[in-house]
């Protein structure tokens, strides 16, 4: 693993995110982040989890005191597009409710990131 190189840009918005859009908006308890990476078969997996407020409160949050449009995530969108058609490989974001059942549904964030060796 020492020789996996992963560039700080396609991880920092999303976990940036989960501070600022999941366990900042928790009121009445402290909220917990897992950042993991794990390699298989060839590929390295970025998974982020919090256990905060949600997407959909977020927006709603959001939406009330925040009129600007974030463009963290469909840059790195874009990036990984770009990266794909580069190397010839798939590479994506998955975003999706951790607890989908509850209030406070969290989030997960599944980055499929391109390997350089160091």
């Amino acid at each position: 693993m020492d020789e996996i190189k992963v560039s700080p840009g396609l991880v920092q918005p999303f976990i940036e995110n989960a501070i600022w859009h999941g366990v900042r908006g928790l009121e009445h308890r402290k909220g917990f982040i897992i950042v993991k990476f794990i390699f298989h078969e060839g590929r390295l997996t970025c998974e982020i989890e919090d256990d905060g407020i949600g997407r959909k409160k977020s927006d709603e949050m959001r939406s009330l005191n925040d009129q600007k449009k974030s463009r963290g995530i469909s840059i790195i969108r874009e990036r990984l597009r770009i990266l794909s058609n580069l190397h010839n490989n798939t590479y994506q974001v998955t975003i999706s409710d951790l607890y989908p059942d509850k209030n406070e549904t969290g989030t997960r964030v599944i980055i499929d990131l391109p390997l350089e060796r160091v």
